[in-house]
């Protein structure tokens, strides 16, 4: 790849990706790969230091042809448009942090200002501007692209609804409504959702929109529908609540999925709508937030890094003997970056011992210890494969402890959960879940 990137999105049909990236976003072509073209095309954007696109990629138009870019991270903020034929718009937008296509491509709305203000982008009109009475987090259209979703913008609703036609918002009273906005919202065909059950039941079909949103509890399900205004009105439509064929108004659905509180990533729906797959960072484990490290960036990494050195810094310095735990690391997921990461530690830990800091016996003094809920380690590899790494791991001395499941950190009883690590634990490292599946069966109201 040309740089390491910080975001991909696919366009509707998987042709043509945008990655994003701090040292220059570029355009993935996966028919490209194995050929003698470059799968990889970099964005170029005039007046920016690299001289190309920077940032996070945010949206991508439904035909692939154009995406937004945000850029948080230079001074001032930029927001980038890219077409298909490599033409750059840069927009001056703050801290934009969500954007989405209306299904023509002819609108981006864009949430800028932490979420605070709305941004609407069109090759048609000049960058229009509206102050949200809440901050929103997310935004997605209906299906026919009359009107946009927003998750937050309005209070006390946690919901807002924009039109698309003329950028207005629709008056819909949608309170209490949901605990908190949605982090995340994603629209679904109301023709790929099951109906009829317990959870969602039968709607009347006309105009029928159902989308689905996540936030550090659950699932949210919101179901509209639109119609088109009078006769002598083209523009905007009539947006309501959607009614299920009993004719009841089908108010937003909170669904707790009963892991506690978590801190969620993203989530994805399988093609029928029948599973959610959750990315979170701890999913609810108590004290991980407080007592552990994520390494889902790259400052988290580099304060690990810092705290490991410190901890074999002051073992060698002090002349009492070292306590038990006082450089053990917790490893908890046993996945592809959790396997590696283990064999890593052990080769730069005694690396790290070498330099002088003779006190420390490195197979002795230094304990790793790698915890997966599966009853294996890389439980998504072939069983032969999975096998051969726990067998090198263990020839390292890393000790593995599978069928483990977290339940908790504690500071002064270490990791708690159907298998128990010894306290104290020095270092403990979370990483993110890379899946959960939720069928309807198992959600309740």
């Amino acid at each position: 790849m040309p740089a390491p990137p910080n975001s991909l999105i696919f366009d509707a049909v998987g042709d043509r990706a945008f990655a994003g990236s701090q040292f220059g976003a570029f355009v993935i072509t996966p028919a490209n790969f194995g050929g003698t073209t470059s799968p990889f095309t970099s964005l170029p954007a005039s007046g920016t230091t690299l001289g190309l696109v920077t940032g996070k990629v945010l949206a991508v138009s439904s035909n692939g042809g154009t995406a937004i870019f945000s850029d948080t991270v230079s001074t001032p903020n930029r927001v980038y448009v890219v077409n298909s034929s490599s033409s750059t718009t840069s927009l001056n937008i703050n801290s934009a942090i969500a954007a989405a296509f209306s299904p023509d491509g002819l609108k981006g709305f864009i949430l800028g200002n932490g979420g605070n203000t709305l941004y609407v982008y069109s090759t048609l009109q000049s960058l229009q501007t509206y102050q949200l009475a809440a901050p929103a987090t997310s935004i997605v259209f209906n299906s026919t692209g009359s009107f946009a979703l927003l998750a937050g913008g309005s209070s006390p609703s946690t919901l807002a609804i924009r039109n698309t036609c003329d950028n207005s918002a629709v008056n819909l009273s949608i309170t209490p409504g949901l605990p908190s906005p949605p982090l995340f919202l994603k629209m679904v065909p109301a023709g790929n959702v099951p109906m009829g059950d317990a959870i969602i039941p039968s709607f009347e079909s006309a105009g029928l929109d159902l989308f689905f949103g996540l936030d550090n509890t659950g699932i949210d399900v919101i179901a509209t529908n639109s119609a088109p205004g009078p006769v002598t009105t083209l523009c905007p439509q009539i947006i309501s609540l959607a009614k299920t064929t009993q004719n009841v108004t089908f108010e937003p659905l909170h669904i707790n999925i009963g892991f506690g509180a978590f801190h969620p990533i993203n989530f994805f729906l399988s093609p029928d709508s029948t599973q959610a797959y959750i990315v979170t960072s701890d999913f609810g484990v108590r004290g991980v937030r407080d007592h552990a490290f994520r390494l889902d960036t790259p400052s988290e990494a580099t304060h690990f890094h810092r705290r490991l050195v410190n901890a074999c810094i002051r073992a060698h310095a002090q002349t009492a003997p070292l306590s038990p735990g006082q450089l053990q690391v917790i490893l908890i997921g046993a996945g592809a970056t959790g396997v590696e990461l283990a064999a890593e530690l052990h080769r730069t830990t005694r690396v790290l011992v070498s330099y002088g800091l003779d006190r420390i016996d490195p197979d002795k003094d230094i304990r790793l210890v790698l915890l997966e809920a599966s009853d294996r380690i890389l439980p998504a590899l072939p069983e032969r494969l999975s096998d051969g790494a726990r067998k090198l791991l263990q020839g390292l001395g890393v000790q593995i402890r599978t069928s483990s499941l977290v339940k908790m950190r504690s500071p002064s009883n270490g990791i708690c959960g159907s298998r128990v690590v010894s306290a104290p634990v020095a270092i403990t490292i979370f990483f993110t879940l890379t899946r959960r599946e939720l069928a309807p069966s198992t959600w309740s109201r």
